[in-house]
């Protein structure tokens, strides 16, 4: 066994599960009719690819991180005024789900990080995980724009 394949299998891991959730996005975008629900998705889509880029430029040694998008909020302070209350209770409860999605990978990468001896390696799994929190944060701000809209 050479010392670079418990940095790989990480990698790898880390790849195979921000394709999914990038497919997931995607797939939810794809499947609804509401504009902003499309976006939103959209948007985790975009983000969880930049994560799968970052991590693939880590394993094949070139190292170049990818793109980061803008957190600019995704609702306009009026507009979330604007949208029917079944569609902003829809869209809490995704965003809701989304929240856990993301606490959930900052506690996989933290986990991962910890386990890994590679010092570049864990510092891109540090850095996603900072990432993956900054997603929480921006989605509570999101959540929150929603619910104070009346």
């Amino acid at each position: 066994m050479s010392k670079k394949e418990p940095k790989q299998n990480i990698l790898e891991f880390a790849i195979t599960r921000e394709q999914k959730a990038h497919e997931f996005y995607q797939n939810l975008a794809r499947q609804t009719d509401h504009p902003l629900k499309r976006m939103l998705f959209e948007r985790f889509a975009r983000e969880e690819l930049s994560h799968m880029e970052t991590l693939q430029s880590h394993l094949s040694g070139s190292r170049e991180l990818a793109a980061v998008e803008s957190a600019a909020p995704l609702l306009a302070e009026d507009s979330a005024r604007e949208i029917a209350p079944q569609i902003k209770a829809q869209l809490r409860n995704m965003i809701a789900n989304a929240m856990q999605k993301e606490k959930n990978s900052f506690r996989l990468y933290m986990d991962m990080a910890m386990k890994v001896k590679d010092e570049t390696v864990r510092d891109t799994l540090m850095a996603l995980a900072k990432d993956e929190a900054n997603h929480q944060a921006f989605l509570e701000m999101e959540f929150d724009r929603l619910s104070e809209a009346t």
